[in-house]
């Protein structure tokens, strides 16, 4: 299988998987901002109310010490109601001074989570079954989409691989691990609109281990949608 993605192929790459896990730390409202510090990097969530005072504006800032060149492209935010039921619908991406902005909050407490996201969208491929229904839905094939047409793994660290495959429902998404310690960790993905943001579907696994093998695996399959491009973002969460 081609490898497409690593991790630690981007530039501070230990820089990005602390702030990660430093930011899934962090609550806010719209009164109290909060912030972490690590060995590498210091993130950092400041709300404010808009004049209105009827929603908050939130700047999250990831700021690497010693002037560390990283790649914050890699990343992308979510903020999570406390208490709420309904789900995310968004995710923001990290600009390049590692800094979000997230406006038209309601005033209320929140929870913030980071998402590791693939460098360039994907062009999900439908099943023969599916052309006659939705090739006119279909957007165009673009110069620097790549066509889900085979196996990709578009994610690799020491943690954790993800594989993006095409199926005849849509697409099977394997995540792998051999490090025991994620034994029935959960993994939190979604397949994303590139230039919105927008979450078109969202879904979690858990690693569960093969028999007689060193290795915990989650699969996923199912339809992305009407949009056939698409950026994939998960999270590995471990209790």
């Amino acid at each position: 299988m081609k490898r497409e993605s690593s991790i630690q192929d981007n530039p501070g790459y230990e820089v990005v998987e602390e702030a990660v896990h430093l930011l899934a730390k962090l609550q806010f409202d719209a009164h109290s901002g909060t912030s972490a510090e690590g060995k590498h990097v210091l993130v950092n969530v400041t709300p404010t109310m808009s004049s209105g005072q009827n929603s908050i504006r939130v700047l999250v800032t990831c700021y690497a010490y010693a002037h560390r060149r990283v790649d914050w492209s890699t990343l992308r935010i979510i903020v999570q109601q406390k208490g709420s039921n309904r789900h995310p619908v968004s995710l923001f991406p990290l600009l390049k001074r590692g800094q979000a902005s997230l406006q038209g909050l309601e005033p209320a407490g929140y929870s913030v989570f980071a998402y590791h996201r693939t460098q360039q969208p994907y062009q999900i491929l439908r099943s023969k079954r599916a052309e006659h229904t939705l090739a006119a839905d279909s957007p165009p094939e673009r110069p620097l989409d790549k066509p889900l047409d085979r196996p990709r793994t578009v994610y690799r660290s020491e943690d954790l691989t993800a594989t993006l495959s095409p199926s005849e429902i849509g697409v099977r998404v394997d995540f792998e691990t051999a490090n025991p310690r994620h034994e029935g960790a959960r993994v939190e993905f979604c397949f994303v609109a590139p230039e919105t943001g927008d979450i078109l579907v969202s879904d979690r696994v858990i690693l569960q281990r093969i028999p007689a093998e060193q290795l915990w695996l989650g699969t996923w399959e199912g339809a992305v949608g009407p949009e056939a491009i698409v950026e994939f973002a998960h999270r590995l969460v471990s209790e």
